[in-house]
């Protein structure tokens, strides 16, 4: 069987142009904005002062900038409420690599119980989550 100079190079371009493809699906992957969101019970302390409040840390672990729109907690169903956002005023704020947030919201507003999850959304209207029932030990 002979192999001709054609053939070789027609694999040799077929697998160039797989392994190219892989590359750049690989980086596409990378650089995307990573957005870790965490909650959690927070001590703010002053002089005279000390607060507990229950807070929300988004955190921008990709490459990609990101800016924040909205924060808050979806609710039980127990609860009699579905959502509660947090108003904060120093939103909507962008994430550049490795930058992050953390808002904050008064205990008598919402019960640490009945929090099923945080979340925060994006400017591109993508909701991200924290792990469920972040409040429960």
């Amino acid at each position: 069987m002979s192999v001709n100079f054609t053939t070789v190079l027609a694999v040799y371009g077929a697998v160039l142009s797989t392994v190219a493809i892989v590359m750049n699906v690989a980086k596409y992957i990378k650089d995307r904005a990573h957005v870790v969101v965490e909650a959690g019970e927070h001590v703010l302390m002053s002089s005279k002062v000390a607060t507990h409040k229950l807070g929300i840390k988004v955190i921008n672990k990709g490459r990609r900038p990101i800016t924040i729109e909205g924060c808050g907690f979806k609710l039980d169903a127990d609860s009699g409420e579905n959502l509660l956002s947090v108003l904060d005023p120093n939103l909507p704020k962008p994430l550049g690599e490795g930058e992050s947030l953390t808002t904050y919201a008064d205990p008598s507003q919402v019960q640490a119980r009945n929090v099923l999850f945080a979340w925060a959304r994006d400017a591109g209207g993508r909701v991200y989550k924290s792990k469920r029932r972040p409040f429960r030990r």
